[in-house]
């Protein structure tokens, strides 16, 4: 998980885009109110998943003939 927490760098911005892009009409103004209330309370942030693998290599196999 990556945590963003500044809304003026070019990270936040390309990720914010990407969200308003998917956005209505209706819900922009409803985006742009609440950002504007978490950025004023100090509570604007994003969090997004990373990919990850967590695994083992096998082994040599014993017992086999």
């Amino acid at each position: 998980m990556v945590t963003l927490d500044r809304p003026g760098g070019p990270i936040w911005r390309n990720r914010e885009d990407h969200i308003l892009s998917l956005l209505s009409p209706d819900e922009l103004p409803i985006w742009h109110a609440e950002r504007d209330r978490a950025e004023a309370e100090g509570l604007l942030f994003m969090a997004h998943p990373l990919h990850c693998a967590v695994g083992t290599k096998p082994g040599p196999a014993v017992g086999r003939c």
